[in-house]
């Protein structure tokens, strides 16, 4: 999260890019000492000072155009980033304070088996796309870094080692929770990540993290901000080439004829060589059947679905680049210009003139201007096609008056969008005109300008290419002419392109056209409530059905101090509806509110928008209130297609599941464990495929006759966690958040996480076995009533599967590592018998204690049913709770016999 204030200059402004595209390879000699050496690369990109230290131990600064050798180690400093050419067309960023050895790289133009890359990460990290090494002998290309070994599959992937030193400061900083090791992730292509612990191979969109040498890579849900963030160089400038007739600029300078030849050479893709800007050429076409690259990341790197090019520059050096970067940090062109009038002691007004002549004002402050500010006004107008979806609160006269819409610049003043760019190319919304919807349903225009307020929070998402920022402070909001008085932030997200109707329309043909999205920590707004004060999320998620085209989820939790918000969406909605700027209707509580102890009742809009043609990102906006005007909350954020699923179906016959989840209302928290049975007549369970996982219980009916004492169990919206499956065809996970239950026909709160194992292979026959022993061996990891996550579990059974009976039942589950509870229960007296037939299967009473609980003595239940042809295997569903109902404990298990 970028929490700094944009800078403002009035020199061009210039983008540094993490990754770029496409380069020249051309330049000078380094020096008399490295001549007979044959060079393999060069520095193409320098923003900052960097050193070679070559194999003989000899150190050498490096520029712009340098030669790179075989056996070099490159060190770049604190605020450096560097970028390399190689040979074979492969691209190499270097992050700052990183030291990256080049051990053994052999290229001659052709991939006949001597070509080889073979290179060293020391310290620090870097991204790359690969060239033409590893494209045929993958074998030839490898990457050490201190705990894993990573060999390519693809083009383009990045890694980065976080030393403890770094961990310790993230935290400090209140940035993201990192462990020390080794992250990396995959955009395009494949890698295989592997040490003493293992090996695994990782694809598109893929992440992961290596702790340690001997510790196997684990995956990540999520992009880790250490390697896809935007740092950017602080204090130093970005190094040119030396050109021109005059003497060359100091170094971490520019003349001003160099600045502006290198915003020329960057908006066509190209560098400035001598004073002339050359341009690399992509090729129309990609490797392998792929389209050619038109990606829509800001540092210029293809996005998902995105093909390689080859490129020839003006010198004739040909290599392997990307393809066409139309991502929100390529350059933004339209026929208008914006012209700051008034004086600087007075109201500023900014006025566009098209290319017809006539002007329009699309910007007035409400306070006069330093003439730092009326420099730094200018705008750019977005190209057609962008969108913008902000969240905020007015007041309007009569009443809080909730404002979310999403905005496509078509082109014409009506529908318009104006912004400047920040830091690390952020681009910062500083005028919007919008035609939405009020709750009565009729279209309103509203103006958004920003006078003297400030973006104190906001960045870019380099993965997505989307923006997202907080205006706090002096703006002004207009409503069909009419000024409104704004009592919140206004959030917003922002994206130079949004998904076409065609890709949309067309992911109703998905295999799994269910998609959960969820926001990313690293790419949404903090939520702000009417009184300034800001809060936190415990989820923030969306659900859409491609298959019927609706939105069927809007899932929000926040916090600010005792005051909780919870939000769901209160019906499914038309995408043509939500998109066309309908905003969705929300509906929720606010406990602690106002320091009430009873809940308020909450309304609320949101709105959406589709970024890219793969539907993997989108952009929301929120705002939330109470009926009284005295409650309420907004945020934005981009989130991110977290699991996907196929459209439920109904369980073979004969088919098991367990649930066990806690339940919260305003009697406190009560376990539910449930065990049901698909007998043929009624549907009681709903299955379908989430993700790569085998069939999951998504739906799930007790006594679906019987009106009293029904049980309906909906995870919809929830995200799949801690899955597994065994051969036999059992299979469990955790639904976190968005999940839901309804009790003899009234509504749940949900507390924690709801857990299930499901199979369709229910015993039919068993041995004659008079004790069976049945132990755990695998399962979803328990979790209290907070959603704490138990780190021990055991559990035995023993069966008398003559009589058909469970003669014992021990369960010991440990939360050590965050609550310092330890449970312990066993079976009590009462026979519990395990059935064969479509009638229920054993419920087992417990009983035992809790070490570290409020009240220590504890009751609980499990649910038993045998699995296989021969009763190998049990599942289970459990749960206890102290006699206070404080503190619960519920989990599902895989036992064997």
């Amino acid at each position: 999260m970028n929490n700094g204030h944009p800078a403002s200059s009035t020199l061009p402004v210039r983008r540094t890019r993490w990754l770029m595209g496409l380069f020249v390879l051309c330049g000078l000699l380094f020096a008399s000492l490295v001549m007979a050496a044959e060079p393999i690369g060069k520095l193409i990109v320098a923003a900052g000072k960097i050193e070679a230290r070559a194999a003989d131990g000899s150190i050498r600064p490096l520029r712009r155009q340098a030669e790179i050798f075989n056996g070099d180690t490159l060190i770049t400093g604190g605020n450096v980033f560097a970028q390399i050419r190689f040979k074979d067309g492969a691209l190499v960023a270097l992050r700052p304070d990183t030291e990256f050895t080049i051990e053994d790289y052999r290229f001659d133009g052709a991939e006949d088996g001597t070509e080889r890359a073979i290179f060293k990460l020391i310290k620090g990290g870097f991204r790359t796309i690969t060239g033409a090494i590893g494209h045929k002998n993958k074998e030839n290309y490898q990457v050490s870094t201190p705990v894993a070994t990573i060999g390519i599959r693809g083009t383009h992937y990045g890694v980065r080692q976080v030393t403890p030193e770094l961990a310790a400061e993230s935290q400090r900083q209140g940035g993201e929770n990192l462990r020390p090791g080794l992250y990396g992730g995959v955009v395009d292509g494949e890698i295989a990540v592997g040490n003493a612990g293992g090996e695994q191979t990782f694809g598109n969109d893929r992440y992961f993290f290596v702790a340690n040498a001997q510790t196997p890579p684990e995956s990540l849900i999520e992009p880790p901000g250490v390697v896809f963030d935007e740092d950017q160089p602080t204090g130093e400038e970005e190094q040119t080439e030396e050109g021109g007739d005059g003497p060359p600029a100091a170094e971490g300078e520019q003349t001003e004829e160099q600045a502006a030849e290198e915003q020329a050479a960057e908006e066509t893709g190209g560098e400035t060589t001598g004073g002339e800007a050359q341009q690399d050429t992509a090729a129309s076409e990609a490797g392998e059947g792929d389209a050619a690259a038109t990606g829509t990341n800001g540092d210029g790197i293809a996005a998902d679905g995105g093909g390689a090019g080859t490129g020839t520059d003006a010198g004739g050096d040909t290599g392997t680049g990307a393809g066409s970067d139309t991502g929100a940090d390529a350059p933004l062109t339209f026929p208008s210009t914006l012209t700051p009038t008034g004086s600087l002691d007075s109201v500023l007004t900014l006025t566009t003139s098209d290319t017809s002549g006539s002007t329009t004002s699309v910007f007035a402050s409400n306070q006069a201007l330093s003439d730092k500010e009326v420099i730094a006004s200018s705008f750019t107008r977005a190209p057609n096609g962008a969108g913008t979806v902000i969240g905020f609160i007015d007041n309007d006269g009569s009443k809080w008056e909730l404002i979310t819409a999403i905005l496509r610049d078509n082109g014409t003043d009506a529908h318009s969008i104006y912004f400047d760019t920040g830091t690390s190319g952020n681009v910062r919304v500083k005028q919007a005109t919008t035609q939405g919807k009020n709750e009565s349903n009729v279209v309103q225009t509203h103006t958004f300008s920003f006078g003297t307020a400030s973006l104190v929070e906001g960045g870019l998402h380099s993965a997505s290419g989307a923006s997202w920022g907080r205006w706090s402070g002096d703006f002004t909001v207009t409503t069909d002419g009419v000024n409104n008085d704004p009592i919140t932030d206004l959030h917003y997200v922002y994206a130079g392109s949004q998904a076409s109707q065609s890709a949309i329309s067309g992911a109703s043909s998905r295999a799994e056209p269910i998609v959960i999205y969820d926001r990313i920590d690293a790419a949404s707004t903090t939520p702000t409530d009417v009184n300034g004060n800001t809060g936190s999320y415990e989820y923030f998620i969306i659900g859409v059905n491609f298959a019927t085209q609706k939105l069927v989820g809007y899932e929000i939790k926040a916090k600010f101090g005792n005051a909780i918000y919870t939000v769901e969406l209160k019906n499914d909605l038309d995408l043509s509806e939500v998109l066309g700027d309908r905003s969705a209707e929300l509906t929720g509580t606010c406990t602690g509110c106002g320091g009430n102890a009873a809940s308020v009742t909450l309304t609320g809009d949101g709105s959406i928008m589709f970024i890219d043609d793969a539907l993997t990102y989108l952009g929301a906006g929120f705002a939330v209130r109470d009926s009284n005007s005295q409650h309420g909350f907004t945020g934005a954020a981009i989130l991110q297609s977290k699991s996907t699923r196929t459209v439920e179906v109904n369980a073979a016959a004969n088919a098991v599941a367990h649930l066990a989840f806690v339940t919260s209302d305003s009697a406190g928290y009560k376990r539910e464990v449930h065990g049901l049975r698909q007998d043929g007549t009624n549907d009681q369970i709903k299955i379908a495929t989430v993700n790569t996982i085998g069939n999951v219980v998504v739906e799930a009916t007790e006594n679906l006759n019987a009106a009293t004492n029904r049980t309906v169990f909906e995870s919809t919206r929830a995200d799949l966690t801690d899955t597994g499956g065994n051969s036999v065809g059992v299979n469990w996970g955790r639904w976190q958040d968005g999940w839901n239950a309804q009790i003899s026909g009234v509504g749940t709160g949900s507390a924690g996480h709801a857990h299930f194992i499901y199979s369709d292979k229910r015993s039919t026959s068993t041995p004659a076995l008079s004790l069976a022993t049945f132990n755990r061996i695998a399962g979803t990891s328990p979790t209290d009533e907070k959603g704490n996550v138990a780190n021990s579990v055991s559990a035995s059974m023993n069966v008398d599967l003559l009589g058909m009976t469970v003669t014992a039942f021990n369960l010991n589950v440990g939360f050590t590592n965050t609550t310092g509870r330890s449970w312990s229960l066993s079976k009590s007296a009462a026979t519990s018998t395990i059935a064969l037939s479509s009638v229920p299967m054993a419920q087992v009473a417990l009983t035992g204690t809790c070490t570290g609980c409020a009240t220590s003595t504890v009751v609980g239940n499990a649910t038993v049913d045998l699995i296989g042809t021969n009763a190998e295997y049990a599942i289970s569903g459990f749960g206890a709770s102290t006699g206070s109902n404080a503190e619960q404990v519920v989990g599902t298990m895989l036992m064997q016999r």
